[in-house]
């Protein structure tokens, strides 16, 4: 709740803020009064409901004139049923004894109550003099609730004691469970906490209640900022697939058909050659063989870059292709669980999906050791799990995240921009696990007619 403050009508406390818990220790029923008056009348006069809690019910006639002896105009104020007085046994007492929790439920059904009628909250004032005495274990679990119930509550509570057969200790003890400790003894005030203290609480809470607020608003600009950074990456990378799938179609297309040219007039050479010059005949052996290298070359680079597989016969095929081009250079078996549906999904995904296996590969190629790999693509509901699956060295998790390799903040952040994200679990000499998990985005197929 907002800290806002309250006039007490009390000259020596000022405004204090709402939750407050007061204690009044008094010698006569003059100061009593001198205090509950003024308390009770800034109630009426700021639009609060006021609850006058009484140690002797034939002290209601009394209060009443009172308060029409400080100000007449309070009369109709009080006609409006804003002010209402009861005695402590009709109020604390229940079948013959006390019970705090029914004394609870009632404050807060009389607070809601009073708000729902249009006032601002609600003043309390009850003397509990007769608890202090009766049984001091009781008193104090009662004071402790009372202040856990109006903390963060539009209420204003004020408890009072007189002072006769109060012996130091006790004092002490109840100063610890009030916030502001009053007392008006041989006609001088007396403070046991200045309420300045209280008034720095509230004053720290809202400036709390403005930090937090400034700290929300920072971070949603802050979560903006990075969805536009993400979209931006989205979109960087998206064009970065396609300059690589370009530059791949031109490497494969073009090249692949110069050397099928150099290749054609080299063969047309070598027929023409005289078969007799041996030296020759071996120059154009090796350069065909240098050609056909070439043309491996360049499918591989540009198999790299983009393989065709990836966009003519889907992500399964290209992921399929290329296990075993990995297997020829690192001797790893592999064991690769495919759909048997034909993915039908979105370049951006199908892309990422092969980027982050890439990645994964090369990392157990190049830190793990292992030499047995479980690959699995399936179609879960709604969305594609890929999985990949060593039985290596794995690694120590926690360190590897305080390092934050580049390697693993790539797989992670593609994740991300296809919507979906990346787990990786690795337990050291258990192996590495690598999970996707990707929301289908199915392409769409327009049909003309």
């Amino acid at each position: 709740m907002k800290e806002k403050m309250r006039k007490t009508g009390i000259d020596v406390l000022g405004e204090i803020p709402w939750g407050s818990h007061l204690c009044q220790f008094y010698e006569t029923k003059e100061d009593l009064h001198q205090l509950l008056v003024p308390f009770f009348k800034a109630g009426i006069e700021n639009n609060e409901f006021c609850l006058w809690i009484m140690f002797n019910p034939k002290e209601v006639d009394e209060a009443i004139e009172m308060l029409k002896a400080s100000d007449p105009d309070l009369i109709e104020k009080l006609k409006k049923n804003s002010f209402e007085m009861v005695d402590y046994v009709t109020l604390y007492f229940r079948d013959g004894h006390f019970d705090e929790k029914i004394m609870y439920d009632d404050l807060k059904n009389r607070l809601q109550n009073a708000l729902n009628r249009g006032y601002d909250g609600m003043r309390v004032h009850g003397n509990d003099t007769w608890l202090v005495h009766q049984n001091w274990d009781v008193f104090v679990r009662y004071e402790r609730g009372l202040d856990t119930l109006v903390h963060d509550q539009q209420i204003l509570l004020l408890c009072t004691y007189f002072l006769s057969g109060l012996d130091a200790t006790t004092l002490l003890d109840m100063a610890q469970l009030h916030d502001t400790m009053i007392a008006r003894r041989k006609g001088n005030w007396e403070i046991f906490e200045k309420p300045e203290i209280k008034k720095l609480k509230a004053q720290l809470q809202q400036r709390g209640d403005e930090l937090e607020k400034r700290v929300t608003e920072r971070t949603k600009e802050i979560q903006e900022a990075n969805d536009r950074l993400r979209d931006l990456s989205a979109h960087l990378q998206n064009i970065r697939e396609e300059e690589r799938t370009r530059i791949a179609r031109e490497i494969h297309d073009e090249l692949g058909a110069h050397l099928t040219v150099l290749k054609l007039d080299a063969s047309w050479l070598d027929k023409k050659l005289n078969s007799s010059d041996s030296v020759i005949k071996q120059k154009m052996k090796d350069l065909m063989t240098a050609v056909d290298a070439t043309g491996k070359v360049v499918r591989r680079i540009s198999a790299n870059l983009r393989p065709g597989l990836l966009d003519q016969f889907g992500l399964a095929a290209a992921m399929a292709w290329y296990i075993e081009e990995f297997k020829k250079r690192s001797g790893i078996t592999f064991f690769f669980h495919e759909p048997e549906e034909k993915l039908q999904i979105e370049d951006l995904t199908k892309s990422g999906l092969y980027s982050i296996f890439q990645e994964s590969l090369t990392n157990i190629a190049r830190h793990s050791g292992a030499d047995k790999v479980w690959i699995k693509l399936v179609i879960k509901e709604d969305q594609i799990l890929m999985s990949i699956k060593d039985n290596g060295r794995g690694f120590d998790k926690q360190i590897a995240d305080k390092k934050k390799t580049l390697g693993i903040l790539g797989m992670e952040e593609r994740a991300l921009m296809m919507g979906g994200n990346c787990a990786i679990g690795s337990i050291p000499e258990n192996g590495t696990t690598v999970t996707v998990t990707v929301p289908i985005k199915k392409r769409t197929i327009k049909v003309n007619g």
